[in-house]
């Protein structure tokens, strides 16, 4: 049982923001909501966690490695999707998974000082496990937070105390785990960069829309599946009018950014085309857009949302980004389609002022602008509170 002892003064806040390298969009949110801690309370002290870094070089290759091949593999993609579904929907798979991240957390505990530590942030599923068995040894407080469009079984577990998510995600799991999240789910958004805040949504010029178009072009920041998807974002430019500009970004992927280039060079686009390397913060090329083609990631996604941004999803990563393209649909903020035809149509469509101006004001409604300084404020209150030193909670079992 949890013992709480005399209070005393509160300590400057020591927070523990754990994600996974399998993608970029967990890792890149725990920097944007890293960035607004400090913002708020200089003195805080904010760890950011990548939780392979402690597996052991055989486990991680599996698992990390294994996700990558699974999921970028074409005849591997509908086995990933299977084994998916299952451990996300099964709560005895999910639970076994648990267990196979205790390691994790015993090597963490011994390179990490989690002395005083007041929070652990999970922002992959995999760092949940890890994130209860710290609880269990510090009396942490322990948070999730949902990076894509869907809270499962991987997600759950006894010790959390608070759930953020996006305000149109999907639970989906055991009746009796859902049934346990009643007062711990907070719709905060998934924590998108800071400056999404303080946008000008209308910056966009809608009378002169006609005479310029931008559109971006965005797979992630580890452009996964950029290559594949060339060829039609090269057709696309083809059959697009000239007043049609093309911002590609390629991400860390040097090797798409030259063969993009090039491949612009070769159909003689390179004039309404730019393709770009890596940005930190994509608000202002998504203010200054008017539609967005790319991958569902949950990050791009909501940052879409945002601002205000109407999206064709023309890829998708098997499992939780299935979710992510779904909720763009299901909220008609865009469609989801690899039909030419259809793209083109959408585009011509969105080229109407008074219909993108529409849309974009609804898909604003779905946006969490100010979700990093939502969840921040929630965790730590602008006028801090006296802290009770906790005795160890009870340990972590590995059940949800």
């Amino acid at each position: 049982m949890t013992k709480l002892l005399p209070m005393r003064p509160r300590e400057a806040p020591h927070i523990i923001l754990a994600s996974a390298s399998s993608g970029s969009g967990h890792s890149q949110a725990a920097r944007n909501l890293a960035a607004v801690f400090r913002r708020i309370d200089p003195t805080s002290t904010v760890e950011l966690v990548n939780i392979y870094d402690f597996m052991s070089p055989l486990y991680r290759r599996i698992v990390e490695g294994g996700w990558e091949k699974a999921s970028l593999t074409p005849g591997l993609r509908g086995i990933y999707r299977i084994l998916h579904l299952l451990v996300s929907h099964n709560a005895m798979l999910s639970r076994i998974l648990h267990r196979g991240f205790r390691s994790v957390a015993r090597r963490m505990e011994a390179q990490i000082k989690l002395a005083q530590l007041h929070h652990f942030i999970a922002l992959h599923p995999a760092a949940v496990p890890v994130g209860a068995h710290v609880k269990g040894e510090t009396g942490c407080q322990l948070s999730v937070i949902a990076t894509d469009f869907v809270l499962h079984n991987i997600h759950y577990h006894d010790l959390v105390d608070t759930y953020f998510v996006a305000p149109q995600s999907k639970f989906v799991g055991s009746l009796s785990h859902l049934a346990n999240l009643q007062g711990r789910v907070t719709s905060s958004g998934i924590p998108i960069a800071d400056s999404f805040r303080t946008l000008d949504k209308f910056q966009r010029n809608r009378d002169a829309i006609h005479e310029s178009f931008q559109i971006l072009v965005s797979f992630g920041a580890c452009a996964y599946r950029a290559s594949k998807n060339l060829p039609l974002i090269l057709k696309l430019i083809q059959r697009t009018d000239r007043h049609v500009r093309f911002i590609v970004l390629a991400g860390h992927d040097h090797g798409f950014l030259e063969g993009a280039t090039r491949a612009i060079r070769s159909i003689d686009a390179s004039g309404r085309v730019k393709v770009l390397g890596y940005v930190e913060d994509t608000s202002e090329l998504m203010g200054n857009s008017h539609l967005l083609i790319g991958k569902a990631g949950g990050l791009t996604v909501s940052e879409a949302f945002a601002a205000g941004l109407p999206t064709i999803v023309v890829d998708t990563l098997p499992g939780q980004e299935e979710y992510n393209a779904r909720s763009v649909v299901d909220h008609g903020a865009g469609i989801s389609t690899r039909d030419l035809t259809r793209i083109v149509q959408f585009i011509q469509e969105n080229q109407q002022a008074e219909h993108w101006a529409s849309l974009s004001r609804r898909i604003l409604d779905l946006g969490r602008p100010a979700s990093s300084q939502t969840i921040a404020g929630i965790l730590i209150p602008p006028q801090r509170f006296p802290l009770a030193t906790v005795t160890k909670a009870k340990k972590a079992t590995g059940g949800l």
